[in-house]
């Protein structure tokens, strides 16, 4: 019997070291479970954070774009009014006005430069005039005197012919003179012509200054346009890429999502698992504890029972030899039996 009872008081021992072990097995799978857990969900805010992080910066940058190509389109389309305004106000009433303020001026300079060349031609003419009188009464003087010489003198007929010669030279100085005057009055306005002439090339030059300065502005003006336009084309292309990206990176955050919420339903259910059959293990480790308890029950009471039945059988054989008289056991049996 000792060693039965040893062997019975082992069993215990063994059955707390496996259950020892199944709680700290079950310790470590939920600490790795929660682990991984805490992991997941830690990646999955840092996920999030990048995501809206991301898409605010993406919104911020579309619309700091956006409003650059409405700033660039309103200067382009004021620059253009102004442009448009210029060339049919200003320039347009400018060069209308010095083109017939030339026009006068030439047209005055070419009548100035006729006249004076008929005053020239007819100055020549009285000069010419002038010039066969003086020799007409110079060759009357002297053939007046050779007349005298040889004949009578008539002093009437020379003196009325000297007077009517001083008289038409006079009338010639007279209109020599006018026309030197006149002559004198038209230089001075040819003269008051070639300063408005002068004065007129440099309005002309400056308008032409101002001409080549617009024409400058709007080749700048286009320019711009073109920039600005292409800028619109690139900040358009570059909207439409951040929104590709923004959806592919929405499509692959959720497809990662998923991933992640399946991954973590796969560890719950892992979890939800492990902890059902440690508690399993745990009910059947108490069910085989129990079983064994009440076997050992039933076992220590066979066996106590069996002690009580052989003083009994004994005291019974006691007897029945002790009234038979007969002292072997097997011939005792063999009579009984008979």
């Amino acid at each position: 019997f000792p060693p039965q009872s040893f062997k019975v008081d082992k069993m215990p021992r063994g059955r707390s070291a496996t259950s020892i072990l199944s709680d700290s097995s079950e310790m470590d799978i939920d600490g790795i479970a929660e682990s991984e857990l805490a992991k997941l969900q830690r990646q999955f805010r840092i996920m999030e954070g990048d995501r809206q992080a991301y898409g605010t910066e993406t919104q911020n940058l579309i619309r700091r774009q956006l409003q650059e190509i409405q700033r660039l389109q309103k200067e382009h389309e004021e620059l253009q009014c102004s442009l448009r305004v210029s060339e049919n106000n200003s320039r347009r009433a400018r060069d209308v006005e010095a083109t017939q303020n030339l026009r006068r001026v030439l047209e005055r300079r070419d009548e100035v430069e006729e006249q004076l060349e008929k005053e020239r031609q007819a100055l020549a003419q009285l000069d010419q005039e002038i010039f066969n009188m003086e020799r007409k009464l110079a060759g009357q003087r002297r053939g007046g005197i050779v007349v005298n010489l040889n004949q009578k003198p008539q002093p009437c007929q020379t003196q009325q012919s000297s007077h009517t010669l001083e008289n038409k030279l006079d009338r010639a100085l007279t209109r020599f003179n006018k026309q030197l005057a006149k002559i004198s009055g038209l230089r001075e306005e040819l003269d008051i012509l070639h300063v408005e002439r002068n004065r007129f090339q440099q309005v002309y030059r400056r308008l032409v200054k101002e001409l080549l300065e617009i024409r400058k502005e709007t080749g700048d003006v286009i320019d711009q346009s073109t920039s600005a336009y292409d800028a619109r084309v690139e900040a358009q292309y570059k909207t439409v890429t951040l929104n590709e990206k923004a959806v592919k990176d929405l499509a692959q955050y959720s497809v990662e999502m998923q991933e992640l919420e399946r991954v973590i339903a796969h560890e719950h259910r892992l979890k939800t698992f492990m902890s059902t059959k440690n508690q399993e293990r745990a009910d059947e480790d108490s069910q085989d504890a129990n079983r064994k308890h009440a076997t050992e029950d039933r076992e220590k009471r066979k066996t106590e029972s069996g002690e009580e039945s052989m003083a009994t059988l004994e005291e019974a054989f006691y007897r029945i030899q002790s009234a038979t008289g007969e002292e072997d056991l097997d011939l005792l049996v063999m009579k009984f039996i008979e």
